[in-house]
């Protein structure tokens, strides 16, 4: 019996999941709206950083959230308008953006975050790809001191909690 399977997205993660289906026998269509890694893989510029478990949702980021939902260019940017489930979500994302909510949904992020390393350097290791895989760390470039502490903070909670660095 064939499984068919469409993956939608030929993203990193996209791409990745339809080869691992395609492994376990599946017949996989992958679809796209444009070309094969130009979507969100390219705004992210592929960044896979699995020491990044801390979701959005942290203490502080309303206030961040607030001064970028209005600007146009923000990555955040959400047209005004009357949308009763979108402003529920809102505040729902609002409840949560605390330490206990973040660092609880950190830990449940984890396991998933370690086991997609672990496939993603399996991959690399068997496959010939035409790809810039690196795994020697990234550079922040910070405006003020004070984002620079905020990010050293980052860096010790996830090595007290997790056992890990940022500079990961």
């Amino acid at each position: 019996m064939s499984r068919r399977v469409v993956v939608i997205g030929a993203g990193a993660i996209g791409t990745g999941c339809a080869h691992y289906l395609a492994k376990a026998d599946c017949d996989v269509t992958l679809l796209d709206l444009g070309e094969q890694g130009k979507g969100a893989t390219s705004g992210n510029c592929g960044n896979l950083c699995y020491s990044h478990i801390l979701p959005l949702s942290e203490p502080g980021a309303i206030l961040k959230a607030l001064k970028a939902i209005g600007r146009g260019n923000s990555p955040l940017y959400i047209k005004p308008r009357f949308d009763p489930t979108l402003w529920s979500w809102l505040l729902q994302f609002a409840l949560r953006c605390n330490e206990k909510s973040m660092l609880r949904s950190a830990r449940a992020l984890r396991p998933l975050m370690e086991s997609s390393s672990t496939l993603y350097e399996d991959l690399m290791a068997e496959a010939s790809l035409d790809c810039e895989w690196d795994t020697h760390g990234s550079l922040y470039i910070y405006q003020t001191e004070r984002a620079m502490e905020e990010y050293a903070e980052m860096d010790r909670l996830l090595g007290k909690e997790f056992g890990m660095s940022a500079m990961r």
